[in-house]
């Protein structure tokens, strides 16, 4: 079949015409083929994009993809030149030095030849003398064209762009803007002098008083990595103003030690945690450290990790005189906006309250020095920096992001990572991809949250293994073997949750292919051990992300028997308790569930909700003449009722929505006595025991649709074990015990994110309409000015006044009804935290956990996710501090038989240290 010359089905007359044949003249269509029209690139698109491809790989015949070709700057910056100064558009001229700034902050790992450009450029006699003798040198120019014109105001151009960033506080561009800075410092462009000032200005912002650890922390990495790149250079120059800002950098990084440890992976039994372990490493203080390790030798051992064009072209000689000195420049304070979110956000928004980043950045290690270079050298830093900021600034484009991270050995030092020679062998001192996994794992595993969602950090790790399978696939395996031999050693719930789906998206993205029998004896370790709570979480998403059967044929015997309590005994399914012809309320049942569902083919309609309604109470008043009492008559009725519409609903997602839209005024009916949300809860968890993705959408849905509140839900998790309760599902037993697992932090999280997201929204929308009155009140008060300044005020009506809008009175209860349910969701979970941990069993000691039994790694468990819980929400939890306070600590005691009678001061500890009150 050809897709050429054939007509369009509904167009008639006319020629046949293929794609490429011209316009059908006056009168005519030209069919569905239409070209879009031919749009020709501006001047200055082309400039920018001839900028923003500085050195690409352009798959010349015999080029070596990994290895930069330098002598192509020189050329190109006289080019450049002769443009700018030929150049009649204003916009021309401006744009080239804003592309060479803007390609610098948005493709870092070309910094050094950005700023090899700019050193040329600044300096045109030297273009001269580097493009002397290139054959392509004047292709491009004109040899009669002034260059110091072009080049005049270059600096001054970058400067604008740099003071906009630094307006609006864009600290990633700022920084990445320093950094090309500092190499212009080392080209002898920028005076050493001007850039001290410069960075001394960011360590000024460390001794603002209350500012906040995000913008101190931007500042310092502002400060110390300018230092980092340019430190041989400022040392000659002032070793004094260098040991300063290193200095003025200790001790900001000082100020937040506790901090650190409330965000480290790892944590033992009854400790907050411990950042010093080998295992992880926290930003800051491994920038001091490298820092201070360079300053010891003045930084002659400071070698940068990326290749240095502009060492190779003569410019360290130029003078002094002619050297660019920076301006004087004020970070502007930071502005804290009001709460709130955009039009179109939805309930469950969890942008926090103040800065998103409020903790020091705490990584994991999954390499050793000899395979990855150490977070605390030179290399080892600016590597893993770079890769970072590679990682952010390409989230929008994966496959982009992959392909850019695998041609990182272009941009750095030769010989520095390896790749493969002629013969194709490997050669270099280190391995990219190990260096990639860790940095993109570790970003992924932060705590409390990561600077991206989890998903594009597991697509990124897809797509490297899809570019380089025989370098990244084992690397990922060997990643996936580490983390799984940190469970159980003090890894964090919270990391072996997102360890878990990182796992399973990634197995399903290649035909679920793990050695799953590596893993097989750890299935005789106790049933709430970390290892064996991972397999169980892991397989459960593939199940998901699969179907039972498929991934029961992955799985080796020991893992896939029963007795392993690993995995499900059956694909996932509904239990309905009432579904059977031999429960005595089969028959009530089956009349609720034909009225909920009419009968298409007899053309039998749906019932109204109020004739269900009846049903119902029919049910309970039959119930109640019988053997029941009236307590038990309604419970009874009320779980015929509810399991019988799940059942209605359980064929797929619409049918569960559908179901709980039509019969609303019958859940409500259902919830209104005490005790009954508990019991929908209750419920749902034995309907769906098989099924924990069903049980929280059921949830989620129910609070939608305020049948439920969130404060129900966080009561639930912590509510002790009732009688029929306590049900298994795949190998998890006491789904309703006292402990915490991952499963409620789950639903608790789920309930938490619906109270805070409906108050951020109820401020936006209190705030727009507080404004309207406002303005509203502004042009009634300017009429009245009107009026009473006119010469004949009888000549003009009077203003009318300005009543209080009902609409803001109305947002500004319902934001008051809002609040106080955020601060009791909010208060049921610290109280249900502290009265949960006050009964922490008998644990011995950390090093003897291989024989703790399930209630000591439970209380382990427990203890982590409630630290998790403090740091998550510190920025609302923060906001109701005092209150919470005197309601949860005030009378937190220790009950008598609890085993750790310090639990209230571990408990105030981590609360006062995740709340930012580290002298506790």
């Amino acid at each position: 079949m050809s897709y050429r010359g054939g007509r369009g089905r509904h167009h008639g007359g006319g020629r046949e015409r293929g794609y490429y044949d011209g316009d059908a003249g006056p009168g005519h269509t030209r069919g569905p083929f239409r070209r879009e029209a031919y749009n020709p690139e501006t001047p200055e698109q082309t400039i920018r994009k001839e900028i923003y491809a500085l050195g690409n790989v352009t798959g010349e015949k015999g080029a070596d993809p990994n290895d930069f070709p330098s002598t192509k700057i020189p050329p190109f910056a006289k080019r450049l030149l002769s443009r700018r100064a030929t150049a009649t558009e204003p916009n021309v001229k401006d744009a080239i030095a804003d592309a060479v700034r803007i390609g610098a902050v948005e493709q870092p790992y070309k910094i050094p030849a950005y700023a090899t450009l700019l050193a040329l450029m600044v300096h045109p006699d030297r273009v001269e003398a580097q493009a002397n003798g290139d054959a392509n040198g004047d292709a491009n120019g004109d040899a009669s064209v002034d260059l110091a014109t072009g080049a005049a105001g270059i600096m001054e151009d970058v400067l604008k762009g740099f003071q906009s960033s630094l307006d609006g506080l864009r600290w990633r561009d700022i920084r990445l803007t320093i950094h090309l800075f500092a190499h212009l410092t080392r080209a002898g462009t920028i005076s050493s002098s001007s850039l001290l000032q410069l960075l001394q200005t960011f360590t000024a912002v460390l001794d603002e008083f209350g500012v906040s650890y995000y913008r101190g922390l931007q500042a310092a990495l502002c400060a110390g990595e300018g230092v980092l790149i340019a430190g041989e250079t400022l040392s000659a120059h002032s070793a004094e103003s260098v040991e300063t800002i290193i200095s003025s950098l200790e001790a900001f990084s000082s100020t937040s030690s506790l901090t650190k440890d409330v965000v480290a992976p790892f944590v033992k039994q009854y400790e907050i945690g411990d950042v010093t372990d080998e295992r992880s490493y926290e930003a800051l203080n491994a920038l001091t450290s490298t820092l201070r390790s360079l300053a010891a030798s003045s930084f002659a051992e400071a070698e940068l990790p990326f290749p240095l064009p502009y060492s190779t072209l003569s410019l360290k000689d130029i003078e002094s005189e002619t050297q660019f000195s920076l301006p004087a420049l004020i970070v502007p304070p930071e502005v804290i906006e009001v709460e709130g979110v955009g039009e179109g956000s939805s309930e469950e928004s969890r942008a926090p309250i103040g800065p998103a980043r409020e903790f020091p950045d705490v990584y994991l290690r999954l390499f050793e020095d000899d395979t990855t270079p150490s977070p605390t050298s030179l290399t080892g830093y600016l590597l893993r920096a770079l890769s970072a900021d590679t990682v952010n600034i390409f989230e929008v484009n994966r496959r982009e992001a992959a392909r850019i991270l695998t041609e990182l050995p272009r941009w750095c030092r030769k010989g520095l990572l390896k790749v493969k020679n002629l013969e194709g062998a490997l050669e270099g001192e280190w391995q990219l991809e190990p260096l990639l996994v860790e940095t993109i794992l570790s970003h992924c595993f932060a705590l409390p949250r990561p600077e991206q969602i989890p998903l594009y950090y597991h697509s990124l790790l897809t797509e490297l293994c899809k570019l380089a399978p025989q370098t990244a696939g084992p690397a990922v395996g060997k990643s996936i073997r580490k983390l799984y031999s940190l469970l159980g050693d003090g890894l964090l719930p919270e990391v072996a949750r997102r360890f878990a789906e990182w796992f399973s998206v990634h197995m399903s993205n290649f035909n679920f292919g793990w050695v799953w029998k590596e893993w097989a004896p750890d299935v005789s370790l106790s049933s709430a051990h970390p290892k064996r709570k991972f397999m169980r979480r892991a397989i459960e998403l593939e199940i998901r992300l699969a179907y039972y059967d498929r991934i029961m044929q992955t799985l080796p015997p020991p893992i896939r028997e029963l007795e392993a309590g690993v995995v499900p005994p059956e694909a996932s399914a509904a239990k309905f308790e009432f579904g059977s012809p031999e429960n005595e309320h089969y028959d009530a049942s089956r009349r609720l569930a034909k009225l909920m569902q009419g009968n298409a083919e007899q053309r039998v309609p749906r019932s109204s909700p109020a004739e269900v309604i009846d049903e119902v109470n029919r049910i309970r008043e039959q119930l109640a003449e019988g053997e029941y009492t009236s307590e038990m008559a309604d419970q009874t009725a009320r779980a015929v009722a509810f399991q019988t519409l799940l059942d209605v609903g359980s064929r797929s997602f619409s049918h569960l929505l559908n179901a709980i839209e039509r019969y609303l005024p019958l859940l409500r009916d259902l919830a209104k006595p005490d005790g009954a949300k508990a019991q929908l809860l209750d419920e749902t968890q034995r309907f769906w025991q098989q099924d924990e993705q069903r049980i929280l959408i059921v949830f989620d849905k129910l609070m939608q649709y305020q049948i439920l509140d969130p404060v129900d839900i966080i009561n639930w998790c912590f509510a002790s074990a009732v009688d029929g309760g306590n049900v298994e599902m795949d190998g998890h037993a006491g789904r309703k015990s006292r402990w915490f697992s991952m499963f409620k932090w789950e639903a608790m999280r789920s309930a938490l994110d619906k109270a805070n997201g409906r108050v951020t929204v109820a401020k936006k929308r209190a705030a727009t309409l507080r404004k309207e009155d406002d303005e509203a009140r502004a042009k009634a008060a300017g009429a009245g000015d009107d009026y009473a300044m006119a010469d004949n005020p009888d000549a003009f009506a009077e203003a009318p006044p300005v009543i209080d809008s009902p609409a803001l009175a109305n947002a500004l209860k319902a934001l008051a009804t809002l609040t106080k349910d955020q601060k009791s969701s909010l208060t049921a979970a610290l109280t249900g935290f502290c009265r949960t941990l006050l009964y922490s069993p008998e644990a011995t000691s950390w090093e003897e956990r291989g024989d703790w039994s399930d209630a000591a790694w439970s209380s382990w468990e427990t203890w982590g996710w409630f630290r998790h819980f403090c740091t998550f929400y510190s920025s609302y939890l923060r906001s109701y501090a005092n209150t919470l306070e005197t309601v949860v600590f005030a009378d937190l005691t220790v009950p008598a038989g609890a085993y750790y009678v310090d639990t209230p001061i571990l408990l105030k500890k981590i609360w006062n240290v995740s709340l930012g009150r580290e002298e506790a």
